[in-house]
């Protein structure tokens, strides 16, 4: 007889089913640990491997970054080795998904054949290169640096809150101030509209030395210019404090640096829109004169024919400096190019007028705020909007080489016309003259855009013997006809009579009122001198630019300074 089966007791099929599920359940864990330890091993293995400089060269388009790379004093061991990833990921962004995605996009183009479109936008941040073991101890700023024959100090570019600088922007408020209080709000906002203008530095000065004598301000000019300077001034230190590392230090494409300074990058902050030897143009902000004699005419041969050098020709800067020579009576050739920016660069990269709705009037205001936005947050450099601007010297191998000398200052016009056109484009616009209630109209011409080859169209010569275009009346009567002669004709006088009266009248007044002005008994006399320099204006417009460029406005520039000529005669016969 079987003993009774205890129910509690269970039954050795069950017991066999868990201990397989237990060794399945062990076999899986020992195999999920060892995956694991394997895809630890391959991901750190990667990690380690793409990290390395010889991974990211291994695709060809990274060649030449490679080679500069090895070339450079960040792959040496003694100087401390710094990889790709150490100056192209920011501290602590290595690791992160968003490294890693943008890493599988690079590999994605590089797959699918588009990463030779462009160069790559490789950009480096600041804390990478000032991060601890490289140049966060910030040495570098106490430090001169040899660039070609300058010595660079990072703490004069970057100190923007420097003594010095300080300085200027306490005296451009105490100006703006003095200005404000002598001239009136009205008239400094109109100051401040040409002075925040983007051009040249001696066209802004002619253009404030001319509106000052409209309004007979010419005692304040010494004030205006220096103002005019001090915003420019302020602008450029504002600019600097928007510098980042590669700003200056960029790729070098000769391959014999990775991460080199830049000096186009100098010269375009520099040079740009900065008249020769001034501002921060000057050379002696950057450059020490050569010590000692200094060969000149060397390499020239004695007259003659006889094939023998001529003798070593030397001069000695030191004697030029003490006599106040001017830089530019040798060395006019050091700079090329003027920096321009045209809206085609700004088309490179926006395709919707909305972003050039202000470039034709540029202004400091808005070049600040092109700069913020593009160089210090969009990482921009200067040559991606500026016309390179080179600064060396021009060789002179032989004396015909003098003839790439001379080019700038033949090219240059206002070195002897200042702007040598502009009365007989301001006489054509109907501008550059005052006409009490009335505005100027262009000359009618204009409508059917003739312009000035219409008329100049016959070979003349100037004194010189020199070929110029001349105006001729056949020319005329090429788009009028023959009766348009006698028309022409009767222009002529009408504008020549009405000038000869202005000028005669003119000379009375100025003689008039000098003796006024010599006369013990104190007489107001400012009225009659605004008044004296608008006739002034107005005559010296016509007789420049010839009344017959726009005969309706140069007689009513003429009847204008005739009636201010007459009401200062009045006064002065009171």
């Amino acid at each position: 007889m079987n003993p009774p089966v205890d129910k509690q007791e269970e039954s050795p099929a069950p017991q066999r089913g868990r201990a397989a599920w237990t060794r399945r359940l062990l076999r899986l864990g020992i195999i999920a640990g060892v995956l694991v330890v394997v895809a630890t091993m391959v991901v750190v293995g990667a990690e380690y491997y793409t990290s390395q400089p010889t991974f990211c060269g291994s695709c060809h388009i990274m060649d030449p970054y490679y080679e500069s790379w090895h070339n450079d004093v960040h792959s040496s061991t003694d100087q401390g080795q710094a990889y790709c990833v150490d100056c192209h990921y920011a501290p602590g962004q290595q690791h992160t998904f968003e490294a890693k995605f943008r890493g599988l996009s690079q590999a994605a183009s590089y797959f699918s054949g588009r990463s030779g479109a462009g160069r790559p936008k490789a950009h480096v941040r600041d804390n990478s290169c000032l991060r601890s073991g490289c140049h966060g101890d910030l040495a570098y700023m106490g430090k001169d640096y040899p660039l070609g024959t300058v010595e660079f100090s990072h703490a004069k570019h970057l100190d923007t809150n420097g003594e010095n600088l300080r300085g200027k922007q306490t005296q451009l408020a105490e100006l703006r101030a003095k200005l404000l209080e002598t001239l009136g709000a009205a008239r400094l906002d109109a100051i401040d509209a040409i002075a925040k203008t983007v051009m040249h530095a001696d066209q802004r000065r002619r253009r404030l030395t001319t509106w000052l004598g409209d309004e007979v301000l010419s005692a304040w000019q010494d004030d205006v210019l220096e103002y005019a300077e001090l915003i420019h001034m302020e602008v450029r230190v504002d600019q600097l404090s928007g510098l980042k590392c590669a700003s200056c230090h960029q790729f070098d494409a000769s391959l014999e640096h990775h991460f080199t300074a830049a000096k186009t990058v100098c010269y375009t902050c520099h040079f740009i829109n900065q008249p020769f030897n001034r501002n921060t143009a000057t050379c002696l902000n950057c450059h020490e004169p050569p010590a000692g004699p200094v060969p000149v005419h060397y390499g020239q041969h004695a007259g003659g024919g006889s094939g023998q050098v001529a003798e070593d020709v030397t001069m000695d800067h030191a004697m030029i400096i003490a006599h106040n020579v001017t830089c530019s009576s040798c060395h006019t050739d050091l700079i090329h190019g003027v920096g321009q920016v045209t809206r085609r660069d700004c088309e490179n990269c926006h395709d919707q007028q909305r972003y050039l709705a202000d470039f034709d009037e540029l202004n400091t205001d808005i070049v600040r705020e092109y700069h913020r936005v593009h160089a210090a947050a969009q990482f921009a450099r200067c040559s991606d909007c500026h016309e390179l601007i080179d600064h060396k010297l021009t060789p002179l191998a032989d004396p015909q080489s003098a003839v790439a000398l001379l080019a700038p200052v033949r090219q240059d016009c206002d070195h002897c016309h200042s702007e040598h056109h502009r009365e007989v484009v301001d006489l054509l616009l109907g501008q550059g003259g005052f006409v009490e209630g009335a505005q100027g109209v262009a000359n009618p011409m204009t409508g059917s855009r003739a312009n000035c080859r219409a008329c100049h169209t016959q070979a003349g010569a100037d004194p010189k013997g020199e070929m110029v275009l001349t105006s001729t009346r056949e020319a005329c009567q090429g788009c009028h006809g023959e009766d348009y002669e006698e028309l022409f004709a009767r222009w002529q006088h009408a504008v020549q009579a009405r000038l000869e009266e202005a000028r005669g009248l003119l000379t009375s007044v100025e003689t008039r009122l000098s003796a006024a002005a010599s006369q013990p008994q104190q007489r107001d006399l400012d009225e009659a001198r605004r008044l004296l320099n608008r006739a002034r204006r107005n005559v010296q417009l016509v007789a420049t630019a010839n009344g017959l460029h726009n005969k309706n406005y140069a007689l009513m520039l003429l009847d204008q300074a005739v009636m201010d000529l007459e009401r200062i005669a009045e006064e002065l016969t009171q």
